[in-house]
């Protein structure tokens, strides 16, 4: 969220991803919608953060059911906030930060 709307990073992860072999990005619905999780949000409006956050999921678990190994991104929060969602919905795909992707399996 910081990245895209404060620092216009969009396009740049995408093309960092799309240059490793055997990465395939595929993009879901809603991708620039918010997570619910806002910083301080999610403590004031909890109801409506939540009610954000199951949406967020249900458009990730719409992707991954049409493929898909993990969630990535670069916002720490809204990966904490989506992956405790989908934790408590039951599902445990792995939610991953962009840089754990880039520095590959042995993390180097």
């Amino acid at each position: 969220c910081t990245g895209l709307r404060s620092l216009g990073i969009k396009s740049q992860p995408r093309q960092l991803l799309g240059r490793l072999p055997g990465v395939t990005i595929r993009e879901m619905n809603g991708a620039e919608e918010c997570c619910g999780f806002g910083g301080t949000f999610s403590v004031k409006f909890g109801e409506i953060s939540a009610a954000i956050a199951e949406r967020k999921c249900d458009n990730i678990r719409a992707a991954l059911a049409n493929g898909g190994d993990a969630i990535v991104g670069g916002d720490l929060g809204c990966l904490l906030n989506i992956e405790g969602k989908l934790r408590r919905m039951g599902d445990a795909t792995p939610v991953l930060h962009i840089a754990e992707v880039l520095a590959g399996p042995d993390g180097r």
